[in-house]
């Protein structure tokens, strides 16, 4: 036994030294994987149309509980006893199981935007045609003028639900897994993002936090439209961007190249961050060493084109054909929520407390600052919140307005 000891020690140190290569935050897919297996189970195991069923009690449990865990190791983090990289997996692990769990307690109609009936043209008939039909909408209306790449991958899901025995009720309530995945990601590619830019320490641990913790995220989770994969594939952009950009292979423009793309194919309003990420494409060609390097860095540069483009604008350029919608178009968003008749001023250089903490909710038709709304919006979305009191609202609204505040004037010390 004696014997015995020594090397089961050795084991089980070996196993967790394993264990935390695999799931590292900062590297590797292992962790994406994890993420992925936990839903699957999920998604084989529980019934989300079963009401207040026994997973979605055990899911609350393990939210609070991974909470908890993440607070106790950002503590220990800060005492130097727990090392930053299982401060974060904490973190990202605390965010993951509280979206599952606002995922299995919040239906597929309950704080959705845009999401119709099965058999209409809003996200969920988009969904479902794709699933029925194996081909795309014969019409742009509503919400059918979107990019198919998130609708796509939501209609396999539920088909492959289906083939599993799955009734449609439940299989549509499972498309949130995909949503809870999206964000999962999010917060572990932003992770890699903050750890490239070279924050460390407390800086990079609380800004992870911030991106696996907020409320926002929880929204996207439970959202079954197409935003939490477009703004995945953003953050993947900028991440192999931003990995080019130190280690200029051609390999990474092209990854970088096909998550631009394919972010374009999932919503077409985020074709906006190929401008973001010019600059950086630019001075990797203006700082090339010599004509030749410059040379290289334009062909990385044409590389990026040849691959993001293709991706990204192949389904608009058929909307465009077949019924003249314009390229990257956006809908009218209506005269209920217009604004110009304010100044200029009271829209984006000031801030009405009276409208911040009068009406603590987003109300699209009756605000006006964008400040405010910005403020708001990120906490709450665009919906109201009943019982609870004021209280809890009113003190996040005061957090996130002394965090933006503290942000803005990094940021200025930085320029």
């Amino acid at each position: 036994m004696k014997v015995a000891l020594p090397g089961a020690r050795a084991g089980i140190r070996t196993m967790q030294r394993r264990l935390q290569t695999t799931l590292d935050p900062g590297r590797g897919a292992g962790i994406y994987l994890a993420a992925a297996a936990v839903l699957l189970t999920v998604h084989l195991a529980s019934d989300p149309t079963g009401g207040g069923s026994a997973a979605g009690a055990a899911a609350k449990v393990a939210a609070v509980a991974a909470v908890a865990v993440a607070a106790a190791c950002a503590a220990l983090c800060a005492k130097g006893v727990v090392g930053v990289r299982a401060a974060c997996l904490a973190v990202i692990a605390a965010g993951f199981a509280v979206s599952l769990s606002y995922a299995m307690g919040t239906d597929i109609y309950t704080r959705q935007h845009d999401v119709g009936l099965a058999d209409g043209v809003g996200h969920l008939g988009y969904i479902m045609r794709l699933a029925k039909e194996g081909a795309l909408p014969d019409s742009n209306a509503w919400q059918l003028y979107h990019t198919p790449l998130h609708h796509i991958v939501a209609a396999a899901w539920h088909r492959m639900g289906e083939w599993l025995g799955m009734g449609q009720a439940r299989g549509l309530e499972s498309l949130q897994y995909l949503t809870v995945f999206y964000q999962a990601a999010i917060s572990v590619t932003a992770h890699r993002i903050y750890a490239k830019l070279g924050l460390g320490g407390t800086p990079l641990l609380a800004a992870t936090a911030l991106t696996a913790l907020h409320p926002t995220s929880f929204l996207f989770s439970g959202s079954i439209n197409n935003d939490a994969l477009s703004l995945l594939l953003c953050v993947a952009a900028v991440y192999w961007v931003l990995r080019w950009h130190g280690s200029p292979k051609a390999g990474y423009a092209a990854v970088a190249a096909a998550f631009t793309g394919l972010a374009v194919m999932a919503k077409s309003r985020p074709g906006i961050i190929a401008i973001a990420l010019l600059p950086l494409l630019a001075h990797r060609v203006a700082v090339g060493r010599g004509k030749a390097g410059r040379l290289r860095m334009l062909g990385h540069t044409a590389l990026f084109g040849a691959v993001s483009l293709p991706i990204g604008l192949w389904h608009p350029i058929r909307s465009l054909v077949r019924f003249g919608q314009p390229l990257l178009y956006v809908p009218n968003p209506g005269m209920h929520i217009y604004t110009g008749d304010h100044a200029f001023a009271s829209r984006f250089l000031t801030v009405p407390f009276g409208e911040l903490f009068g009406r603590l909710y987003c109300s699209p038709s009756a605000d006006y600052n964008v400040p405010v709304y910005l403020l708001k919006c990120s906490l709450f979305g665009e919906f109201r919140y009943e019982g609870g009191g004021a209280a809890l609202p009113v003190a996040m609204v005061a957090v996130n307005a002394c965090l933006a505040a503290v942000f803005l004037a990094a940021a200025s010390a930085l320029a």
